[in-house]
């Protein structure tokens, strides 16, 4: 699914250069969506581009440009100033948003924001647009509309996990959020059906199995290369890495070792087909956190999911790769 292609109108109530809103939704759904998924990006990418209030609104662009503007990346044509562009961003979320709104875009918008304001050392303003979320989502708005119970909970399921985080490195107690949906919107075994084939074990290893590995493989590849040069390069003239820049290259390392991991076990399997892959991988996610991300943000403040990640690289170089 691509980001959402440039449009005018509605969506745009802070800068009416459509080429710098369509930069920033870029950058956001590439390096901040992946590590931090508030919202659902085929339902918003189609909101967007109908001019349907139904997953979108002007104060969640705003949000989401704001927090893009962290990156800071210039391309061909856009002459703007992104530091000062954030701010006004910002600026105009705070006078719009509204604690009483119900809807999702709302949660989604104060989520987004709390993103914002601990990226600018803003932790408490941060904390009370999380705790927000966490108010709003008791009486949330229950629409009809296709699609939103997935989207509910890709926000519910965000949410719990940057909940989850802050309790961790702020020592407290997360929320409690109940991850299942209010009568008549269905159940998340529902939805879970719809994706088991995802989740269920196939002991047969004949036929399309390894087909569907390298498929994968190549798709990973294709993404890293695709890869900005301003973001690919961590070790270049930019200065230090976004931790979330950072976050996302150990999780992408740690993808493919955990895709390629399990045939060192398969019997028969020519492991040297796979062994120097794996091995790179999990040598250059580490190297990632510990000569950028442990020595710029520390190990402290890192999301679950990356100790996971590490954790499990960590293993691997030691029982395969002494």
């Amino acid at each position: 699914m691509k980001s959402p292609e440039p449009t005018h109108g509605m969506w745009e109530s802070v800068t009416s250069d459509s080429a710098t809103i369509d930069h920033l939704l870029h950058l956001y759904f590439k390096f901040v969506h992946p590590v931090h998924r508030l919202v659902n990006k085929v339902r918003f990418c189609e909101s967007y581009t109908r001019y349907a209030k139904s997953f979108c609104s002007s104060i969640l662009v705003n949000a989401m440009c704001a927090m893009a503007c962290h990156l800071n990346l210039r391309r061909d044509g856009i002459e703007a100033d992104f530091e000062e562009l954030g701010l006004k961003f910002s600026d105009s979320v705070r006078l719009e948003i509204d604690a009483l709104d119900r809807s999702v875009t709302a949660i989604q918008s104060f989520g987004v924001m709390f993103l914002v304001d601990l990226f600018r050392s803003n932790a408490l303003r941060a904390a009370s647009y999380l705790n927000t979320t966490s108010n709003i989502l008791t009486r949330v708005e229950i629409l009809e509309t296709a699609g939103f119970r997935e989207v509910l909970y890709d926000t519910l399921r965000g949410l719990h996990n940057l909940n989850v985080e802050w309790a961790q490195i702020t020592f407290q107690v997360p929320p409690a959020i109940n991850l299942t949906f209010p009568p008549g919107i269905g159940s998340l075994d529902e939805l879970a059906e719809s994706k088991a084939e995802f989740y269920l074990f196939n002991s047969d290893l004949s036929s399309g199995i390894p087909n569907l590995v390298l498929q994968q493989l190549d798709r990973f590849a294709a993404w890293n290369d695709g890869l900005l040069a301003e973001i690919a390069d961590v070790a270049g003239e930019n200065g230090r890495a976004y931790s979330h820049v950072l976050s996302l290259l150990i999780l992408y390392s740690n993808s493919v070792v955990q895709l390629l991991r399990p045939l060192l076990d398969l019997e028969g399997f020519p492991v040297e087909l796979v062994e120097d892959t794996i091995r790179n991988h999990a040598q250059q996610g580490l190297f990632f956190f510990e000569e950028h991300y442990q020595l710029g943000y520390t190990s402290q403040y890192q999301p679950t999911l990356q100790m996971f990640a590490t954790l499990h690289l960590i293993d691997v170089v030691a029982r395969f790769f002494p």
